[in-house]
């Protein structure tokens, strides 16, 4: 059982790189802060498409385009 269980019906892409965070937390520090702050970038992003109100930079429009977000 994770604590990220709640995303996973509405948000199964942020549930699974929450729970990778959260079980590489003790094993591979490194790793779990990639994972957390991919988390957290996924999240952003999924805002800034929800809510047309907020605007992207000019590069960050170049990054999502890129990234494929």
């Amino acid at each position: 059982m994770s604590n990220f269980d709640f995303l996973l019906a509405e948000w199964p892409l942020l549930h699974e790189s929450a729970t990778k965070a959260e079980v590489t937390a003790h094993a591979d520090a490194r790793a779990s802060c990639f994972y957390a702050r991919r988390t957290l970038e996924l999240t952003v992003a999924w805002l800034y498409k929800q809510h047309p109100g907020l605007a992207l930079s000019r590069k960050a429009i170049i990054a999502d385009d890129f990234l494929g977000w």
